[in-house]
């Protein structure tokens, strides 16, 4: 057997790392959100469809948090549609913590950092325009921080998918 000449190790920027995982720390928290409004579809077109809901506008919400207003209005009017409103409700009040987190994440740029003390840090940067013009804005988390992020909102977005799913929807 020929031995193989091996090649030299090739330096590895610990800068690439970082951006990986903030892009897949990224990824998961956007297909996280994605998930609930595919286990909330059937909900919305069923109370859509209802008269006990025909007061809330638009029939069809089309954006992520209108669609999870639409939940809670729902959950608040309480009709029959066998949803189990507390618990919703309940939810609904830790979800909203994670609000700023997805605006950041899902419309934002992500940089990352190494801070003096050693730790990795994510900053993502968003920019909204108002009447006043844009507003710059940024939002900084260590990898421990963006970690107990991700756990909380899997607990969340998990327990209120599970509550979804044992809603029947009625005929």
């Amino acid at each position: 057997m020929t031995a193989m000449p091996s090649e030299p190790p090739v330096a590895v920027d610990p800068a690439a790392y970082r951006r990986h995982d903030a892009h897949l720390f990224r990824g998961w928290v956007i297909d996280k959100f994605a998930q609930l409004e595919h286990a909330l579809a059937p909900l919305l077109n069923d109370a859509a469809n209802r008269p006990e809901y025909a007061a809330l506008k638009p029939k069809f919400p089309y954006l992520a948090g209108q669609k999870f207003e639409r939940l809670r209005k729902i959950a608040e009017i309480n009709a029959p549609i066998g949803l189990n409103s507390a618990r919703v409700l309940e939810l609904l009040d830790r979800f909203k913590t994670f609000e700023t987190l997805r605006g950041f994440l899902a419309h934002g740029t992500v940089e990352t950092a190494r801070t003096d003390a050693g730790r990795d840090i994510y900053i993502f940067r968003l920019v909204r325009y108002g009447a006043d013009g844009p507003a710059y804005d940024q939002l900084v988390l260590t990898t421990e921080e963006a970690e107990a992020q991700r756990k909380s909102l899997r607990s969340t977005i998990d327990a209120l998918i599970r509550v979804l799913k044992r809603k029947s929807i009625s005929t």
